[in-house]
C-alpha cells in the first residue's frame, strides 16, 4: 500500500483544513492548493503538514515526493522566512525572498 492522500488523513483526524493549517503554521490557502495538487509543498512545510497530522511525510501521497531523498544526510534547515509563529503561504515566498534581496544592495 502506498501513501495516502492529504484529505484522507485530515479526514480521518477530524480536522478541517483551517485546523491543519493553524497546527502546521501554514496558510489554509496552502493546505487548500496541496490537497488540490496545484502546487508541491516544500520540504519544510511538508514536515509541519505532516507532523500536524501525527505521522512522517512519505505516508501522505502530496507531501512524500516533497522531501528530498538524502540517505544518511539531513535537508537544508528552514529558510529564513520559516520562523516559529509566522504563518508561510508557498504563493508569497519568491514575493519575499525578491523583496529582501533589494534590501541589501551594495552589501
Amino acid at each position: 500500500m502506498g501513501p495516502i492522500a492529504l484529505r484522507h488523513w485530515r479526514l480521518a483526524r477530524g480536522i478541517s483544513r483551517e485546523e491543519l493549517a493553524r497546527l502546521a503554521a501554514v496558510s489554509p490557502a496552502t493546505v487548500s492548493r496541496v490537497e488540490r495538487g496545484t502546487t508541491r509543498p516544500r520540504p519544510h512545510v511538508a514536515h509541519r503538514l505532516a507532523a500536524a497530522l501525527g505521522t512522517e511525510p512519505g505516508l501522505v501521497a502530496e507531501l512524500a515526493e516533497a522531501i528530498p531523498r538524502l540517505g544518511g544526510e539531513r535537508a537544508h534547515p528552514a529558510a529564513g522566512h520559516d520562523r516559529p509563529g509566522r504563518l508561510i503561504d508557498e504563493e508569497q515566498l519568491p514575493a519575499d525572498a525578491f523583496a529582501q534581496e533589494g534590501t541589501h544592495e551594495g552589501v
